[in-house]
């Protein structure tokens, strides 16, 4: 699967699901987000073309799995999804897309550096406030989180004309695509694809920052990098980093510190910003990171106050770390600086459950990693010089295999348990984590196995159920369900160049996660690439896949796996028997029926008669072969011949000589008479 965006078509129109269709030739690039590109579309048979189609680049694996939840929601301040599924476009390759209603209006900014005239308090408050929290306290009941709320994508005016929408979110994973500035200082630190699923809160903070910029006219960070937005934020929270001396009213500095909440738990929800709408007046909480210790932690000659900055410069510089800790400073510095003995003694525990666990690979990365867990439980895991939220990990590992990266790190991070050490040290909600870290632990298993159709290959499927096939042998094909394979396997087997075998570990992976029933056939794969057990074995896997999901034509890959044929039929010793099976395979190629192929690859009575007949023949050639040699000894010992068979011989010949010389005389006697 390669990063790649659809090229611009020509032509007709294209299905794409159950209900609508797409024009290539009418692109849209005002509603193009940065994982899809837009094109006009409409429903099937309709006269007018309102609705359009977000084609996903290939690299960027859609949120399928919140599509039907989606799709319930009916708030005019959402846009609305009508339709998804696989199109192929008229480069070849297949894409998904998601089709929606047409916004009503253009993008609210085009850049988040714009400057834009401020909005007043009761403007932003009637006209666009009201609205859009209508449309996330509904994304908040069905479980959803939009991860894409900011100016870019929204559309409205700012005149205040027509409702605010909300753009997709749909076309990548959470997090990607979404600018550091928007996201709250815990995934900020993480990479875009290793944020994973959020909550409703995440979307809350994006929202009050887009307040921020909507309420200023300009983005306050305006020019800074993501490092530079990340330990801003850090250092003085988010509030302080945004909105402090910064020209805002009074009347918007309750709602603002409400929204950007450093504690996803205090933070304003869209129940909590209903209320403060209709009147009512909410007092946030201090936030627990922005209390100030009685002195600094020294770290590497700085001095560091807040625990969320000590936790970023112990994983930036690993060394330095593991001296505060060891030689207890960091100790102290709670115990004694923060009073904070509880989060003292899970430093005191990681520590200890790390020195019992008998690991030794990057033990001071690990013990960073830990304590690190230990000072913001909520926080992410930081390993060797990256960051991941438990939920961002599978994107993660998708991302890096996709982009051809090393998956080394995240694969330690899941071979050394972090996840279920991170939920472990959850105070609230532990229990919805549980199954969290039952996932995991079954996909160390299949890392911690280098067998086909396990590996690392099977941990990113196994993460990701809505991950399409990311197989070499399918490249440019779109390998979402069942259904999708052999049509694209059948594809496949008319290029040139094509390998000798239909599968390889990430279409076994992924056939495994799809179908666990399949598992038993994916064994024999592990053995060497001529043995009659391995060809059977792909041939019977895709024989009843085929009866499971179709097609029931497939002339082009029963020719492939023919290909592997000829382990099975050197079975056969009978020549007419194998000549007929040869022509058979033929006729059953040209029908495409795999099922055929292995019945005449693998007819178990064809092949015990083939092999009794053969051991039979085997037998008597034996003992022929045995008698033969016994007369040739005996025709080697001269004396012993000439004893057993020269007297008789010499009897036998006196006898006809005797019988001719009689026979001569009485025809001499009859001839002279």
């Amino acid at each position: 699967m390669s990063e790649e965006a659809p090229k611009r078509g020509s032509g007709e129109t294209l299905p794409l699901g159950s209900r609508s269709e797409v024009f290539p030739a009418n692109p849209l690039p005002g509603f193009d987000s940065a994982s899809a590109m837009a094109h006009l579309a409409r429903m099937k048979g309709a006269h007018t073309a309102d609705l359009m189609a977000l084609i996903c680049r290939q690299g960027y694996p859609p949120r399928t799995d919140i599509f039907n939840q989606l799709r319930m929601i009916d708030n005019p301040a959402l846009l609305r999804l009508v339709d998804n599924g696989s199109i192929s476009w008229p480069d070849g390759n297949r894409y998904f897309g998601f089709v929606f209603e047409q916004p009503q209006n253009s993008r609210l900014w085009q850049s988040i550096d714009e400057v834009h005239a401020p909005m007043t308090e009761d403007f932003i408050k009637s006209h666009f406030i009201t609205p859009v929290v209508g449309a996330l306290r509904e994304l908040a009941d069905a479980g959803i989180m939009h991860g894409s709320v900011r100016p870019t994508n929204i559309f409205w005016r700012e005149t205040g004309s027509g409702m605010p929408q909300l753009g997709e979110c749909v076309t990548a994973p959470p997090g990607v695509g979404q600018p550091v500035l928007f996201e709250p200082p815990d995934r900020a630190q993480a990479a875009p694809f290793a944020r994973g699923a959020g909550t409703i809160a995440d979307d809350m903070y994006a929202f009050g920052v887009t307040l921020v910029l909507l309420i200023l006219g300009q983005n306050p960070m305006r020019g800074m990098d993501d490092a530079a937005i990340v330990k801003a934020k850090l250092e003085k929270g988010s509030f302080g980093a945004l909105v402090v001396n910064q020209r805002v009213q009074p009347a918007h500095f309750e709602l603002l510190r409400g929204l950007l909440h450093e504690d996803p738990k205090q933070r304003w929800l869209p129940h909590d910003l209903e209320a403060w709408i209709g009147g009512q007046r909410l007092t946030p909480k201090q936030a627990e990171s922005n209390r100030r210790p009685a002195r600094a932690l020294m770290f590497d000659g700085k001095e560091l106050w807040q625990i969320r900055h000590v936790i970023r410069a112990m994983a930036d510089n690993v060394p330095a770390a593991v001296q505060i800790i060891d030689r207890e400073e960091l100790d102290r510095w709670l115990r004694r600086a923060l009073m904070d003995d509880d989060r003292a003694d899970r430093v005191q525990e990681a520590i200890n459950v790390l020195r019992n666990s008998g690991r030794t690979a990057h033990l001071d990365e690990q013990k960073v990693a830990m304590v690190c867990m230990a000072l913001d439980p909520g926080g992410p895991i930081f390993y060797r010089g990256q960051a991941f939220l438990p939920f961002g990990i599978g994107p993660a590992l998708a991302e890096t295999l996709r982009a051809g990266g090393n998956v080394q790190i995240i694969a330690e991070v899941i071979s050394n348990q972090f996840i279920g050490y991170w939920v472990n040290q959850q105070q609230e909600g532990k229990t919805e984590l549980v199954p969290l870290a039952q996932t995991f632990e079954r996909v160390r298993g299949y890392i911690e196995r280098a067998s086909v159709g396990s590996g690392i290959e099977r941990a990113a499927y196994e993460l990701n159920p809505t991950l399409p096939c990311m197989s070499p042998l399918l490249r440019g094909q779109y390998i979402l369900t069942p259904k999708d394979l052999l049509p694209a396997l059948e594809k496949s087997s008319r290029e040139a160049g094509k390998p000798r075998e239909p599968i390889d570990r990430h279409l076994a992976a992924w056939i495994a996660t799809r179908d666990r029933s399949m598992d038993y056939l994916l064994r024999p794969l592990n053995e060497q690439a001529d043995s009659p057990r391995r060809a059977l074995a792909i041939i019977t896997l895709f024989s009843e896949w085929q009866r499971k999901h179709g097609p029931d034509h497939l002339p082009g890959l029963a020719g492939w796996l023919i290909s592997l044929a000829e382990p099975l039929t050197r079975r056969y010793h009978y020549k007419p028997l194998h000549a007929e099976v040869a022509s058979r395979l033929g006729e059953a190629t040209e029908q495409g029926r795999l099922a055929d192929l292995l019945h005449l690859l693998d007819d178990p009575k064809a092949v015990e008669r083939d092999q009794q007949n053969f051991s039979a023949a085997r037998q008597l050639y034996r003992a022929m072969t045995t008698q033969t040699h016994i007369l040739d000894q005996q025709m080697r010992n001269h004396a012993e011949v000439a004893r057993r068979y020269g007297r008789p011989v010499a009897t036998y010949i006196a006898w006809v000589l005797s019988a001719m010389a009689s026979v001569f005389s009485i025809m001499k006697m009859m001839t002279a008479g």
